[in-house]
C-alpha cells in the first residue's frame, strides 16, 4: 500500500521474522508429538508448504494480469494470513514429550554454545547452509534462465511451479523412507546434481523444465530431514537445535 522501498523491505523483514517464529514453533511441537518419526513428520508438513508454493506464482499471476496491479497479490496475501492467525488462536495444542519450559534463562545461552560447539551441529549447520544455497540460487535464476530460452513468461512460472510439484512429491515419498537419514540426504544431493548437470549441458526448453523437476527432487527432503537429524540427536532440547539450524538456513 505505501510505494516505498524502505516500506517494502521493512514488510518483508515482519513477514520473514514472523513466519520464521511460526516454522520453529510448529516444528518443534510437531516433532515433541511424534518423537519416534520425526523426519517423517517433518516431510509431510513441508508437503504442504510446497503445495503452497506450487500455486501462489499462478495466484499472483492471475490477480495481477487480471487487476493490473501487483498489490492486489499482495492483499491475497494479507487475508490468508489474517485467517491463518484466526485459526491458530481457535486451536488447542496438547503437552509435549520433551517441553523446553525446563530450560531456564540462565541455562539457555550456556546450553546454546554447547550445541553450538558440537561436531554434529556444526555438520548440520554447514549442511543446511549449503542446502539453502541451492535452493534459493535455483528458486532466484529461474526465471531468468527460462527467459533467456523464450519470451513466454508463462514458461517461467510453470518451471518454478514444476520445481516445487516435484518438491513437494520427493517429500511425501520421503515419509514413506524408515532407514537411515543421512542416506537419505546424500542420496537425493546426487539427484539433485544430476538434474543441475543436465540442466548445464542438454539445451532445449522441455528438457530445462525436467532438469529443474529432478532438481526438486533432489532438494526435497533436505530441508526437514536435516531438522529430523538434529531433533533425534538432541531430543530434550528441539526449539534449540531448530532455532540454530533455522538461523543456519537464514
Amino acid at each position: 500500500l505505501v510505494d516505498s522501498v524502505v516500506a517494502v523491505g521493512a514488510g518483508f523483514f515482519i513477514i520473514g521474522m514472523s513466519f520464521a517464529v511460526l516454522e520453529l514453533s510448529m516444528s518443534s511441537m510437531l516433532t515433541d508429538m511424534h518423537p519416534n518419526d520425526a523426519g517423517k513428520i517433518l516431510n509431510l508438513s513441508r508437503v504442504f508448504f510446497a503445495v503452497g508454493t506450487v500455486s501462489g506464482p499462478f495466484i499472483a499471476m492471475l490477480l495481477i494480469n487480471t487487476t493490473g496491479k501487483w498489490v492486489y497479490s499482495m492483499l491475497f496475501a494479507l487475508v490468508l494470513i489474517t485467517v491463518l492467525f484466526a485459526i491458530f488462536l481457535k486451536l488447542s495444542f496438547p503437552q509435549t514429550k520433551y517441553p523446553n519450559q525446563t530450560i531456564t534463562k540462565h541455562d539457555a545461552p550456556s546450553l546454546t554454545l554447547g550445541l553450538l560447539k558440537n561436531k554434529v551441529v556444526l555438520v548440520l549447520c554447514v549442511s543446511m547452509i549449503m542446502y539453502l544455497a541451492i535452493e534459493a540460487g535455483i528458486t532466484f535464476y529461474v526465471s531468468r534462465y527460462i527467459d533467456s530460452i523464450t519470451d513466454n513468461a508463462v514458461f517461467s512460472t510453470l518451471t518454478l511451479s514444476v520445481f516445487w510439484l516435484c518438491m513437494a512429491i520427493g517429500r511425501f515419498a520421503s515419509t514413506l523412507y524408515k532407514k537411515d537419514p543421512v542416506k537419505l540426504v546424500a542420496s537425493i544431493a546426487v539427484l539433485a546434481c544430476i538434474g543441475l548437470a543436465v540442466c548445464l549441458l542438454v539445451s532445449g526448453l522441455a528438457i530445462s523444465i525436467v532438469s529443474f523437476g529432478i532438481m526438486g527432487l533432489g532438494c526435497s527432503a533436505m530441508f526437514p530431514t536435516l531438522l529430523a537429524i538434529g531433533k533425534n540427536n538432541f531430543p530434550k532440547y528441539t526449539n534449540t537445535i531448530f532455532g540454530i539450524l533455522l538461523s543456519a538456513a537464514g
